[in-house]
């Protein structure tokens, strides 16, 4: 998801923007029977919120285009609002149009163009930073949520993680959302904004906590099958290769070096498989997914098949991603920042990434399953 991300280990991008996990999971609990009218409603909002926030509104207008855009999803707020500093009681809306019963969240609203992990002041011994003031109010209110917004970034904090801790947060990028948003992006956002996924059910857990519970398993899930993982790769990707020298009579080089790249190769998988989860690249995006995503390349391998051992249309993708994240690129709706480092250096890989090289399709489909 491109306008959609988290920070810490929390959640999981992974489980929350692939179909086929929260969405399918978590659907009796995700509000899709009135999604479509609720989204239809919230998308016309945000786009006015958008066009009227700058840096030059007052943090009380913005309070108020936000309160109005979070309405959108089934929030009340009090008729008298407390102070602009302060945090303002969010609760579900009950059927008259009122505000429920029981406080589910607090919405603190910092002025426009205040960064959310920068000091308003400018000084460590100034006010505390945005983020750290809701992660302190997360803990003082004792609700199930903190919504943190400076109009154009929104940030869901669920806990204090305490001084010197990781900070935790879902965040919403609203500008690009607002324009580039897509349909699941939308029913994401609109199955953990509404006040349905903070109020606890028959069991006592809300949405929420299901979704940290799941997103816990998947990377324990992860974990556990990652050195397998890994072994599978290099002997994939290390036969590719023995196989590409034998068709054409090249000589086999030494088994230590062809490992060392063999493992190189495994590494540079799991890091852009991480980096696509933690939304460091711009997943969701057309141009990036038609071309560049790992995750849609290993889609097309579960739908796909008949892999041919000479075939290089997997091996020439993947070469041409390593090529964007070595190199960086900046075209429109593609910003990637370059990676430093060795990972992606061809001369620290100069078997493997010899031009000549092709490792066959039903190799490297072997190494990405």
């Amino acid at each position: 998801m491109l306008n959609i991300t988290v920070a810490g280990t929390t959640l999981s991008t992974y489980y929350l923007s692939d179909p086929a996990l929260f969405l399918r999971e978590q659907h009796d609990r995700v509000g899709a029977d009135d999604a479509a009218d609720g989204i239809r409603h919230a998308k016309r909002e945000l786009r006015r919120l958008v066009a009227d926030i700058d840096e030059t509104s007052t943090t009380g207008e913005t309070r108020k285009r936000m309160l109005t855009w979070l309405s959108c999803f089934g929030w009340s707020f009090a008729g008298s609002l407390p102070t602009i500093d302060e945090p303002v009681p969010g609760r579900a809306s009950a059927p008259d149009g009122q505000p429920g019963s029981a406080d589910l969240v607090s919405v603190l609203i910092t002025p426009p163009g205040q960064h959310l992990d920068a000091s308003p002041t400018g000084r460590r011994a100034g006010k505390l930073r945005p983020q750290r003031q809701g992660e302190v109010c997360a803990r003082e209110h004792r609700l199930p949520a903190v919504l943190l917004s400076n109009g154009s970034e929104l940030r869901v904090i669920r806990r204090d993680p305490g001084l010197g801790g990781e900070a935790s947060y879902l965040s919403v990028d609203l500008a690009g959302l607002a324009e580039l948003g897509d349909d699941h992006e939308w029913r994401v956002l609109w199955a953990l904004l509404r006040p349905e996924a903070f109020t606890p059910d028959h069991t006592g857990e809300n949405l929420w906590k299901r979704v940290e519970d799941a997103s816990s398993e998947a990377a324990t899930a992860v974990s556990e099958n990652l050195s397998g993982g890994v072994r599978a790769a290099i002997s994939a990707i290390a036969n590719g290769a023995l196989h590409h020298w034998r068709q054409h009579q090249r000589p086999i080089p030494e088994p230590r070096n062809l490992f060392a790249e063999a493992l190189k190769i495994a590494y540079r998988l799991l890091f852009v498989a991480y980096a696509e989860d933690r939304g460091l690249l711009p997943v969701g995006t057309p141009s990036y997914d038609r071309g560049y995503s790992l995750r849609a390349l290993r889609k097309e391998i579960l739908t796909e098949a008949g892999w041919a051992p000479d075939g290089g249309l997997l091996w020439n993708s993947l070469q041409a991603s390593w090529s964007l994240l070595r190199d960086g690129i900046d075209a429109g709706e593609l910003q990637i920042t370059g990676f430093n480092g060795g990972l992606f250096d061809p001369a620290k890989c100069p078997l493997l990434d010899d031009p000549a090289m092709t490792v066959g399709d039903t190799f490297v489909s072997l190494a990405l399953s």
